[in-house]
């Protein structure tokens, strides 16, 4: 468990809070262990803090819907409130797409299910330098990111709103109910022990 989870630095959260949320919240939620899978991925995301919680948005490979065709060409898809698009631009103005930060699929995370994710230890370099970038361009976009995620938590709530990028946006009040119920009574008791 961090000592002093931080905003907007990486994590990745406990395999077992997880497939927890998965099977008994909302089965979208990324699973770390999946039988099509040779191997557990990293849910590796960054934190923040939304409604008095730990939120969590997990970091996404790019994927084609990340892209559209533009004057016969492809090019990569602006970010929106749902899903932000790391792109870093090369010294000739070549822009490529690092991966995504899933908004739509942030969560709830008590810090006794944050794990700190260490980039000095990674072994794979090509996957250490990948993750280099993304941080790089979290950093320079704290902003927006907070404030996107802001956002969309709030439309969300707001039932008034109906934009299509809403329906795939996890219930972040199912979320939030159930980890109070399960986890973070358990907190609270142990820090009264």
């Amino acid at each position: 468990m961090p000592e002093d989870a931080k905003v907007l630095k990486l994590y990745m959260v406990k395999d077992e809070y997880i497939t927890d949320l998965h099977d008994n919240v909302d089965e979208h939620v990324f699973a770390n262990i999946d039988p099509r899978y040779n191997h557990s991925r990293k849910y590796l995301g960054v934190l923040l803090v939304i409604n008095g919680f730990f939120y969590y948005a997990p970091l996404s490979s790019p994927k084609n819907s990340d892209y559209m065709i533009m004057r016969g060409r492809k090019v990569i898809r602006n970010s929106t409130k749902s899903i932000i698009r790391m792109v870093e631009t090369d010294e000739n103005g070549k822009r490529s797409l690092l991966g995504t930060i899933k908004l739509s699929n942030m969560i709830p995370v008590p810090s006794s299910q944050l794990i700190d994710y260490d980039l000095d230890n990674e072994q794979d370099i090509n996957y250490k330098d990948l993750v280099l970038k993304e941080k790089r361009f979290i950093n320079r976009n704290e902003e927006m990111i907070t404030s996107y995620a802001e956002v969309l938590y709030r439309e969300k709530l707001d039932d008034s709103i109906s934009k299509g990028y809403l329906n795939a946006t996890f219930d972040f009040t199912a979320f939030e109910k159930y980890i109070t119920s399960k986890y973070l009574t358990d907190d609270i008791e142990e820090q009264e022990d």
